[in-house]
Formats: C-alpha cells, structure tokens, sequence
C-alpha cells in the first residue's frame, strides 16, 4: 500500500456519512443570482457615470456664449474667441486754416 492508497481510504471513511443538505441546489442558485444582480447593478452604475461625464462638457460645448461675457475667453475647443474689431477714432474737429486768420483767403 501506497500514501495515496491510505489517503483515498481515510478521505472516503471520513465522508461515508455525510450527505448534502436538500437546499444546496437553490442555495446555489440564489447566490449566483444575486451576484448577478449585483454585477449588473455596478455596470449600469458605472455606464451611467461615464454617460454623464460625457455628456456634460458635450453640453457645455454646445451652449452659445452668456451675454456681456468676456471676449478673452477661449472657447471649448482650446482656441480663442474672436474678438471684436476695435471702435474707429472719432475724426478730429476741424482746425481753422492759416489763411483764414490773416483775412486773406
């Protein structure tokens, strides 16, 4: 006789007597759905924290600039914003010709 012999024989005395419990099968069974259950529960949780994340500066892109907002501002996609032509210079008053101060025109 070998170890293993031995061992196999102490193995099956040991459990000659035993028997699985009649609920084992739906014990199984109830377990794995709630596992289930769980996983889905993380994915959809997940999926939807990575939908929001992504929708939110999507969103943001997309809405035209508030009114009176600075024109420096870049815009979403890293550029700057156009900026308005500055105002042109009023024109000058007119100054009095030399020729008008003498009298000789």
């Amino acid at each position: 006789m070998d170890v293993e012999d031995e061992l196999r024989r102490a193995m099956a005395e040991r459990v000659a007597d035993t028997r699985a419990p009649r609920s084992l099968a739906s014990d199984v069974r109830r377990r794995h759905r709630r596992r289930k259950a769980r996983i889905r529960t993380a994915t959809a949780v997940a999926g939807a924290s990575v939908a929001a994340l992504a929708l939110v500066p999507t969103y943001r892109s997309i809405q035209p600039a508030p009114a009176g907002a600075p024109e420096n501002v870049e815009s979403p996609t890293g550029t700057p914003a156009p900026r308005a032509p500055p105002p042109a210079p009023a024109p000058a008053p007119p100054r009095p010709s030399e020729s008008g101060r003498d009298g000789t025109a």
